[in-house]
């Protein structure tokens, strides 16, 4: 007699990331740059499988149309798996954006999925100019300021972060000291004299910092 055997394809696994996907991007990447292509394995091997992507979040929303998920300024292709930027950063908005993202392989007799998180950190550059404050008029006596008093501390600050010394602020004359009546604290922005005031020098200064 003659036997036939068949079998059939049996769907065990889901779709396996890994792990959670982190990465890190700077804050003035260009819009439209893709980030990272995630990637899920299916141990099933079946012909059948046929994996896509998703976003796990009830704020993400998926166009058909377009054929993609979006969350807050990344796009996720399901097809593919590249996630890109759609929309600016900022890290003195926010330092780091994280969701969940699903792998679907939609292999018969019933669908696995599987799921992780991916976090994205947004690093800080340099793309903020130091503060300082308002221009101010100082009025004093000749012949009463000793050299090397302190006369006056400029201040200043930077939104950035102190990551990579990004909020660090040199000081210096631009303008103004052409007598050198005056040195400036590189570090500390204080204003110090270095001789005695003289109307008959000089009547008026007008520093610039």
């Amino acid at each position: 007699n003659n036997s036939l055997a068949s079998s059939l394809a049996v769907n065990n696994f889901a779709p396996d990331f890994g792990g959670v996907i982190t990465l890190q991007v700077d804050e003035d990447i260009d819009i439209g740059t893709s980030l990272i292509q995630i990637r899920a394995i299916d141990e099933d091997h079946s012909p059948y499988t046929r994996i896509s992507y998703g976003i796990d979040e009830i704020d993400a929303l998926y166009s058909a149309e377009l054929d993609k998920w979006t969350i807050g300024p990344f796009n996720l292709e399901p097809s593919t798996g590249w996630i890109s930027l759609n929309g600016s950063i900022d890290y003195e908005v926010l330092t780091s954006y994280n969701f969940s993202i699903f792998a679907n392989d939609h292999a018969p007799p019933q669908a696995q999925i599987g799921s992780t998180e991916i976090i994205i950190d947004v690093v800080d550059v340099n793309d903020n100019a130091p503060q300082i404050q308002p221009n101010f008029t100082i009025s004093v006596n000749e012949d009463t300021i000793e050299p090397g008093s302190r006369f006056l501390t400029t201040n200043a600050t930077d939104p950035d972060s102190p990551y990579q010394n990004n909020d660090r602020i040199i000081y210096t004359i631009l303008s103004g000291n052409d007598v050198d009546q005056f040195q400036l604290g590189s570090l500390s922005g204080v204003l110090v004299t270095t001789r005695l005031f003289d109307h008959e020098v000089s009547a008026r200064y007008l520093i610039s910092c």
